[in-house]
């Protein structure tokens, strides 16, 4: 009962906190979606809400995968977990069965905002032309059969290979890279690159942190073995976040002045502020959290020690995985600047043309 209950609530609690600091960026940082001008195709409020909101939805689906796969291999050794072990199994499975459904969702949004016509307007020729003739729908399609091939793996009797779950799991992740900010970026491989490592960094971190707090619900005990290794790893992920989150800003950025000049820049100050505060919370466990496991005698409180802390750190980084989907949907300078660029010279063009 514990643990349907925080499971339930927790979930709301996370999902809405993600929804309004998404649409709260998004207008902050100047990516909000906004109507067409009068003559100009309009894929309409649906498409243009609905896909920033199911992109934060696909993110939160596909970081949880990877946390439970990561969770289920740093307790692989735990032999008496059999039927936790399969609690997490079934997990996945559903998870990756929304994962898969909300990407299929995705897919018919971004399709509406690339022809400009309203969702339940789309016919099946648009749908077929931007599935094998746009690199945004074959992407899209590869990345569903990754997460497909999670869902099918659960169903098979593969022991305790939960290390090509999570490999897989990472995978399905990585196909949107080739296709946002650091795919278009002036220094592409760099971009690509750092990028995956953010990622996969990220999911790991995060999802792992989310996967260990829903185990612990029901295992308190499995704290004293497990965190300890865990908050190695989310070290090392939040070091790998860091450097690359700061290279990829870095990159995108066209001044100095950038960082607090445009919306996109100031989005990214924020994003580095609230990494800032997650490594504080991983601070307060090692100096608390793991102290008080090593010289525990009541598991169930100690439990609650690490509840508290992981609570409030799993909300922030709910916050952090808004931020980072405001981003992605935020133009960021070079982007607008050359935006700018091509009015002007249309405009001039136009000039010349009436003379």
């Amino acid at each position: 009962m514990l643990a349907r209950l925080w499971g339930w609530r927790g979930s709301a609690l996370v999902a809405l906190l993600a929804t309004v600091v998404l649409v709260v960026c998004l207008r902050a940082g100047g990516g909000a979606p906004e109507a067409s001008p009068p003559g100009i195709p309009d894929p309409g409020w649906l498409t243009g809400w609905g896909l920033s909101i199911v992109k934060l939805f696909v993110d939160v689906a596909g970081i949880s995968v990877v946390g439970l796969c990561t969770t289920a291999v740093l307790l692989a050794r735990r032999a008496e977990l059999g039927g936790e072990r399969t609690g997490l199994i079934t997990g996945v499975r559903r998870v990756a069965a929304a994962w898969a459904v909300l990407l299929l969702a995705q897919f018919a949004l971004t399709a509406s905002d690339v022809f400009a016509h309203p969702v339940d307007q789309l016919t099946l020729q648009e749908v077929s032309s931007f599935l094998t003739g746009t690199t945004l729908g074959r992407t899209a399609a590869v990345q569903v059969v990754l997460v497909l091939v999670v869902a099918v793996l659960t169903l098979a009797d593969f022991g305790r290979r939960w290390q090509a779950l999570l490999a897989f799991g990472v995978a399905a992740l990585l196909p949107p890279v080739l296709t946002g900010h650091a795919a278009t970026s002036a220094d592409e491989s760099v971009a690509v690159v750092s990028l995956i490592i953010h990622v996969g960094a990220v999911s790991v971190w995060v999802g792992g942190l989310v996967g260990l707090t829903w185990i612990t619900v029901s295992r308190p005990g499995v704290l004293r073995d497990v965190l300890p290794m865990f908050s190695s790893i989310a070290g090392w992920c939040f070091g790998a976040v860091l450097a690359t989150g700061l290279l990829n800003a870095a990159i995108r950025l066209a001044t100095v002045r950038a960082p607090f000049s445009t919306g996109y820049g100031q989005l990214v100050v924020v994003k580095v502020v609230a990494i800032g505060g997650l490594a504080a919370f991983g601070f307060a466990h090692r100096q608390r959290t793991i102290p008080d496991l090593v010289n525990a005698t009541d598991s169930v409180r100690t439990w609650r020690v690490f509840a508290r802390v992981a609570g409030a750190e799993v909300c922030l980084m709910a916050a952090t995985v808004g931020i980072a989907v405001a981003l992605s949907r935020t133009p960021t300078p070079l982007q607008t600047h050359v935006h700018a660029s091509a009015l002007i010279v249309t405009s001039v063009q136009s000039v010349h043309r009436s003379g």
